[in-house]
């Protein structure tokens, strides 16, 4: 009965209100400012959460055709529109990092830099929705480590099912299917990191706007780069870093933008 009304009648009026408080929470927030903060930590864990994910996704057998699919998905939607430099050089530094080299320290460590990048995460959804996190460190260090082991599984399995018919894969649109992958990622990140109730609708419906926006920025950052920045003429091989820093930036903006919306919808919902 809840949802009738905010999707009824009082549609119009509804997502006036909804948009003003999506407006208000990105002040509040200072979601650019925090961007910029997460994008600055991004560059120094990126690496280290990857590597630690791919490594422990290697150590299952079986699944190394998957993995052949899901390592240049994510590389490519890491670097969008920085072009094939950067995600080599992350394919590099990726190959470079292995625990027998590394040693017992070092793996610990990257585990630890890896969390350090999901913290901050954590901290700035929970600050937008204006709570207080109150889950344990053993708690939280717990999560992370779940996230960072069960994550590339997961996405194995969602990605054994989506390559499993190719026909229908070819009969849909490009970019179908990580739009469906992202949307579940986002309304499992909305319904779950904010330390309070969210209904699935509000997680939902913030997931599907922020995964339609991160497709559009997508497109659109790529033709950007493409016909208007000529950074590589200014900077040379270094010209990818300066468009990776702005594209990881870009994610960022969306994503808390997306936590946002979620709680502008949760706001409605509990108004009813």
């Amino acid at each position: 009965m809840k949802t009738t009304g905010f999707l009824g009648s009082e549609t119009a009026q509804n997502l006036k209100a909804t948009c003003k408080d999506v407006i208000k929470q990105v002040r509040d927030s200072q979601i650019p400012l925090v961007a910029s903060s997460l994008a600055y930590t991004t560059i120094l864990s990126i690496i280290p959460l990857l590597a630690v994910s791919f490594a422990i996704f290697q150590s299952f057998g079986g699944l190394n055709k998957l993995y052949e699919v899901i390592e240049p998905m994510i590389l490519e939607n890491l670097a969008h529109g920085s072009g094939k430099e950067t995600s080599e050089a992350i394919k590099q530094f990726l190959g470079k990092i292995n625990a027998g080299a590394l040693g017992a320290t070092g793996f610990v460590g990257l585990i630890l830099t890896s969390m350090s990048m999901l913290s901050s995460f954590e901290k700035a959804i929970n600050r937008i929705w204006q709570t207080t996190i109150s889950r344990t460190m053993f708690q939280r260090i717990s999560a992370y480590w779940l996230f960072i082991t069960l994550g590339p599984l997961s996405f194995a399995v969602i990605m054994g099912v989506v390559t499993s018919n190719k026909m229908s894969i070819k009969l849909l649109p490009n970019g179908t299917a990580f739009f469906f992958i992202a949307v579940a990622a986002f309304t499992a990140i909305y319904k779950w990191i904010p330390n309070r109730a969210v209904s699935w609708w509000s997680a939902l419906i913030a997931a599907c706007i922020t995964s339609g926006l991160w497709n559009l920025a997508r497109f659109g950052y790529a033709i950007y780069t493409k016909q208007f920045v000529a950074y590589n003429k200014i900077y040379g091989s270094l010209g990818a870093i300066p468009i990776f820093l702005v594209w990881i930036y870009i994610l960022w903006i969306i994503i808390l933008s997306g936590a946002a919306i979620s709680a502008a919808v949760q706001k409605r919902f509990d108004l009813k």
